[in-house]
């Protein structure tokens, strides 16, 4: 098990690997050099322990300047600090492959799906699940913050919501508004979303001093979460207890929990509160 000081974390510094893609993948709002030296670190990431800054700049036929600037971007003082993520990202790539090294996988994910679907269900009818779907109702300013990782559901979930007219932000570890996030007050509601804690772990210094009103939707059962929250909403019984950052973790509750989650909020809110205004035909 990996141990990482979680003051080497941060908001914008927490998954090097989905940095690193975010830069890839938004070609609109990056530039080409950045995205040049994103390509090339992703495509040699293996080795990145034997490349120095001075190898990036030949092979990219950028300045050391440019990839100083790139890194300030993603939350790093100097080249030599990538360094100490590589091996919490090569976990990452671990964790993928054994997520899916089963023997009848289909049969296996199936059943892995239905078992957190159940434990889901049952979590879902509670009071704290209750509360929860007031508090998007009667909150004006409400944000999420979640990993890019597991950002897909929370992108859904805004959608959904904006269906029926209710608009949340999402921020996410590589496209975080700090200055918005300073401006909170205890009016608004700042939801954020760490199944196995990691996240969550990650980001208690950033959000200390942040006034508004927190609550922790997780899995992680650690007491060391209880002062840094107002509120924290366990999905399920499924149970993480750890009291520090463990990056690797892959199950049916990373990949598909939030998703299935949020539909559940997403049905419990409209019958609540918008339900006699979307299908009142008459």
């Amino acid at each position: 098990m990996n141990k990482q000081n979680p003051t080497n974390y941060s908001l914008k510094k927490f998954d090097l690997f989905s940095s690193l893609l975010a830069i890839v993948n938004d070609a609109a709002s990056n530039s080409e050099i950045n995205r040049i030296i994103a390509e090339y670190l992703l495509r040699n990431f293996h080795k990145l322990h034997q490349l120095t800054i001075y190898d990036v700049a030949e092979e990219c036929f950028v300045s050391r300047s440019s990839i100083h600037r790139f890194l300030k971007q993603i939350g790093f003082d100097q080249f030599n600090s990538l360094e100490q993520y590589v091996d919490e990202t090569l976990q990452h790539y671990k964790a993928y492959l054994e997520y899916t090294n089963h023997d009848n996988f289909a049969v296996y994910i199936k059943k892995a799906i239905d078992d957190m679907m159940e434990d889901i269900s049952q979590a879902a009818d509670t009071p704290p699940i209750e509360e929860l779907v007031h508090m998007l109702h009667d909150y004006h300013n409400i944000y999420i913050l979640i990993a890019d990782t597991s950002s897909s559901a929370a992108y859904h979930f805004q959608e959904e919501l904006l269906a029926i007219n209710k608009f949340i932000y999402v921020f996410t570890s590589s496209k975080i508004n700090l200055d918005a996030l300073a401006k909170l007050t205890k009016d608004d509601l700042l939801i954020v979303c760490s199944i196995t804690g990691n996240y969550a772990f990650a980001v208690t210094e950033d959000l200390k001093d942040i006034s508004a009103t927190k609550v922790l939707i997780t899995l992680n059962h650690t007491e060391k979460m209880q002062g840094h929250y107002d509120k924290i909403i366990f999905m399920g019984n499924q149970s993480y207890i750890t009291n520090h950052i463990y990056c690797g973790n892959r199950t049916v509750y990373t990949k598909y929990g939030l998703l299935f989650f949020f539909d559940i909020i997403y049905n419990k809110y409209v019958h609540a509160f918008a339900e006699e205004k979307l299908f009142n035909t008459k």
